[in-house]
């Protein structure tokens, strides 16, 4: 049986490295064309820009230019310099793990109404994960006449940093699945999963995994490298998933009203939210044909008083509502 430390060895799992680099570069490609109506939209103003999207149009550029710039230096093979190559893919490779991370965790900070313990958590975490690559993640890198390309070498140093973003995706996972589970009071919990792009998580969760325990076991630089880039790929696009799906379930409504329903006999005031406009379809605010009455009424035969009343959805801000039919806190205080 052949030793992993073998050169013949080696030089098989860098083809085999660099094969599965040239597969996810494609599949990001295809991802991010496919896609790029969403920032077309709010390039024209469709879609309302806030900084959010900034987070979102920089996590897809930087992992583009991760992916652009590794698969530029796996194929050239006339000589470039490697250590220049080597510092710009870790570069926009760190830069795009970290919007990514940061995504999902503006999405658990706002499932739990930005709540400030876990506000300051998941950024201990990402500062946690930034230094440890700082101080940590040192490969070098030198050029191979014989296979005229770069090989890169010390790859295990970034076992610290691998572990971190694993932990730091496992307990955003669960921030955001315990603050659906308590939302939604344990029901439809797959459901709302794949309507909120809560998968896509889950799926980049599983992929970190795999740099994990290819790392421990150190078995040489190719096998450490193998997995690391479809698992930055796919946190990625987990991430710029994830917010689009929010964006668009959440956030398409532009213009909406609040109709207020108080029970007299108990009480009891229920909350429901009714849409104006939709994205791709937006209504003049200054327009009196979308103007509502902003008065109170009293429903026929019924002990219930009715206000209605027309605002923008960010400016609503309710506690303690708890009917599935009424305005959620995770509806109001996401983060976009």
């Amino acid at each position: 049986m052949a030793s992993w430390k073998d050169p013949n060895a080696i030089l098989a799992q860098l083809e085999a490295f660099v094969k599965l680099v040239h597969f996810a570069t494609g599949m990001y490609i295809w991802e991010y064309f496919s896609t790029l109506g969403f920032e077309w939209s709010i390039f024209r103003g469709q879609r309302k820009c806030s900084w959010t999207v900034v987070l979102y149009l920089a996590c897809r550029a930087a992992t583009l230019a991760a992916i652009t710039t590794e698969i530029i230096g796996l194929n050239m093979t006339s000589r470039f310099s490697c250590k220049t190559w080597l510092v710009l893919v870790r570069i926009f490779g760190c830069s795009s793990l970290t919007l990514a991370v940061t995504l999902y965790a503006l999405r658990g900070v706002a499932v739990w109404g930005r709540n400030r313990y876990l506000a300051l958590f998941v950024t201990m975490c990402l500062i946690t994960n930034i230094v440890l690559w700082i101080q940590t993640d040192r490969p070098s890198t030198e050029w191979n006449k014989e296979i005229r390309t770069c090989i890169i070498t010390k790859s295990s140093g970034s076992l610290p940093n691998n572990v971190s973003l694993f932990v730091t995706d496992v307990a955003i996972f669960v921030i955001i699945l315990g603050g659906v589970y308590q939302r939604n009071h344990g029901k439809q919990i797959l459901s709302t999963m794949y309507h909120e792009g809560l998968f896509w998580l889950a799926i980049a969760t599983v992929m970190q995994l795999l740099p994990v325990i290819f790392l421990s076991l150190d078995l040489n630089d190719s096998m450490n490298l193998m997995f690391q880039t479809p698992a930055a790929i796919c946190t990625g696009i987990g991430a710029t998933r994830m917010y689009r799906k929010i964006f668009d379930l959440h956030a398409g409504d532009l213009l909406e009203y609040l109709e207020t329903s108080r029970d007299a006999a108990t009480g009891e005031i229920r909350f429901r939210r009714h849409a104006l406009s939709r994205f791709g379809h937006v209504s003049d605010p200054h327009d009196s044909s979308n103007a509502l009455p902003m008065d109170r009424l009293a429903a026929a035969g019924a002990p219930n008083e009715r206000y209605v009343e027309r605002f923008k959805a960010r400016e609503i801000r309710l506690d303690n509502v708890e009917s599935e039919n009424h305005l959620s806190k995770m509806d109001l205080d996401l983060v976009l």
